[in-house]
């Protein structure tokens, strides 16, 4: 299901504010079981956009993706695999 940027809180792991361990969904807490994939997209940088890191993320039965920016201070839910 493509959600494609809606905000959502993380937390990460003590000192590094770029490896999620937990995020909200829609009211519900789900813990990050597994980081399958990281990677850093420049975005469209010709038009200003600043460069997000992207997750690919195994929580709770479900797979998930979500970006954050550069300094990991903003959260989106980016897409859900069915």
């Amino acid at each position: 299901m493509a959600v494609r940027w809606m905000p959502i809180r993380v937390m990460t792991a003590a000192g590094d504010p770029l490896r999620p361990t937990a995020f909200w969904w829609r009211r519900r807490r789900y813990r990050v079981d597994r980081v399958q994939e990281q990677w850093q997209d420049a975005g469209a940088w010709w038009a200003g956009e600043a460069p997000r890191w992207f997750f690919r993320l195994e929580a709770e039965g479900g797979l998930y993706e979500v970006a954050a920016d550069a300094d990991g201070r903003r959260w989106w839910m980016y897409r859900i695999f069915d």
